[in-house]
């Protein structure tokens, strides 16, 4: 039987074609048994070349037709057909890809477009995002003195934290910067160093996610910025950190350039046999992208530090306002457009992202889609340590900024929803520091910049979405 059967499509020959063409003229309804339809007898040569053209526009066409619908014989535009009801696209060619650090003035610009030389090869990349030099979003911030006052108030506010000192009646440049260094050291979401008599300060995170304003007599010189490039060749071209210094042309107020990463890899356009492979391994919209394999691909994103995830399976609406069939990934530290566009590699095209950070990332087809993920709500630490002395033990002079220190090391090792427990801070302490005899430890937790109104010596529940921020200047100690 030919035709689409239970086994699959069976295409006719073209001597089953010519034979039943046969069998119709020597019928009694045409032409009888007697009438001629030897190869060699005009019909027979006749028949032929009406065999051959049926067996070509019809069932050679048919064939191929039905071929199109099966990933082992489909081609071209069809195989991508396939995917596409599948959920996995071809991937496009892309030259390799990552991360530049501009330093520049602020208010200045870095513009889309704009091209970088390697220092060891012909590779040039190309900025795929424009950004503007800002104080109050940047990756990192260079800050001088610019006058030297006695009796003066030095202030720096970082991520809406206040950190100030007051210079003495015979200050020095060097002994203002110092002291702004020691009232700096101990946050957790951004590391400070001085070089040169500039104080330098970089998101823990490589992202535009610092905030850096200076009070009068201070400063801010430059300001780096995090942004993205790609090599403007496709293919797997190795690109290696710290090999991308040179402007072809410099913007108007840049200083430098550098990658700080090697970049991921690009490829030349996926071939008709690698996407054949990948959808073999691909079940049609079962999501393949499973919340242990998004949580791992976020998780190895360079500064991202937690990841938690809540899936609405369900058919209604959260009373968080999550769409059902939708998952929210909450994500603590970590580049936004690098998360995004690995949410959008690594989810099922069935299942729709939710959350309060959106970004535009290209899929393999070169076009623009939306992905949302949320930022941890963070609460702020507050923290009163009462101790007493053991005095058959040494306790040391700086004793008390190491219990400080040992509270905010703890805590900032806290994941994302672990709930505070005061007597574990205790133990840290302990561990720390010699000469203690008893130690009291109560925490507050606060929404805002503001010391809360009570305090805790007993397990403060925290939510699986919220992140517990310990700074020194949060942490009391006293005798």
């Amino acid at each position: 039987m030919a035709g689409v059967t239970p086994t699959g499509f069976v295409t006719k020959t073209f001597n089953e074609i010519r034979d039943a063409i046969y069998s119709d003229a020597t019928s009694e309804e045409f032409f009888g048994a007697d009438f001629p339809t030897t190869p060699d007898s005009p019909f027979g040569n006749y028949t032929s070349v009406i065999a051959a053209a049926i067996k070509e526009s019809a069932w050679d066409l048919a064939q191929m037709v039905y071929d199109q619908l099966d990933i082992a014989k489909a081609e071209g535009i069809n195989l991508d057909k396939i995917g596409a009801y599948i959920g996995l696209d071809r991937l496009g060619a892309s030259g390799s890809e990552g991360v530049l650090v501009f330093k520049g003035i602020v208010g200045e610009e870095v513009p889309q477009g704009i091209t970088i030389k390697s220092n060891t090869s012909d590779t040039v990349v190309e900025t795929t995002l424009g950004n503007v030099y800002d104080n109050t979003s940047c990756y990192q911030a260079f800050i001088s003195v610019s006058t030297i006052v006695s009796n003066a108030t030095y202030t720096l506010s970082i991520n809406g934290f206040s950190y100030s000192i007051v210079s003495d009646a015979d200050a020095t440049e060097q002994e203002i910067l110092d002291a702004l260094i020691t009232s700096l050291s101990g946050a957790n979401s951004f590391t400070v160093e001085e070089n040169n008599g500039i104080i330098e300060i970089t998101s823990v995170s490589r992202s535009n996610s610092l905030s850096v304003i200076a009070s009068n007599n201070l400063v801010i010189d430059f300001v780096s910025l995090v942004t993205r490039a790609e090599n403007i060749e496709n293919g797997a071209v190795t690109i290696l950190a710290n090999t991308l210094t040179i402007f072809e042309s410099t913007p108007t107020g840049s200083i430098s350039v550098n990658n700080p990463l090697d970049f991921n890899l690009g490829r030349l356009e996926e071939t008709d046999e690698e996407y054949r492979i990948r959808l073999g391994e691909r079940k049609a919209n079962t999501g393949v992208a499973t919340n242990d394999a998004l949580v791992s691909s976020v998780s190895n994103i360079s500064g991202v530090t937690s990841v938690t995830i809540l899936e609405n399976d369900t058919v209604s609406t959260l009373p968080s306002g999550q769409p059902p069939k939708s998952f929210q990934l909450f994500v603590l530290g970590g580049d936004e457009n690098t998360i995004a566009q690995t949410i959008w590699d690594t989810k099922s095209s069935t299942i729709k992202t939710y959350g309060n950070v959106v970004r535009l990332v290209e899929d393999v087809q070169g076009n623009i889609q939306t992905v949302y993920f949320s930022r941890p709500e963070q609460s702020y630490a507050y923290v009163n340590v009462v101790y007493t002395i053991y005095s058959e033990e040494d306790f040391p002079s700086n004793g008390e900024d190491l219990i400080a220190a040992a509270v905010v090391t703890y805590g900032s090792n806290l994941d994302v929803g672990e709930d505070v427990i005061p007597k574990r801070f205790a133990s840290a302490i302990y561990a720390a520091v010699d000469g203690l005899d008893d130690v009291t430890v109560e925490i507050g937790l606060s929404g805002a910049v503001t010391p809360p109104a009570t305090y805790s010596s007993t397990r403060i529940p925290v939510e699986n979405t919220e992140s517990v921020i310990f700074q020194l200047d949060h942490v009391n100690v006293s005798v």
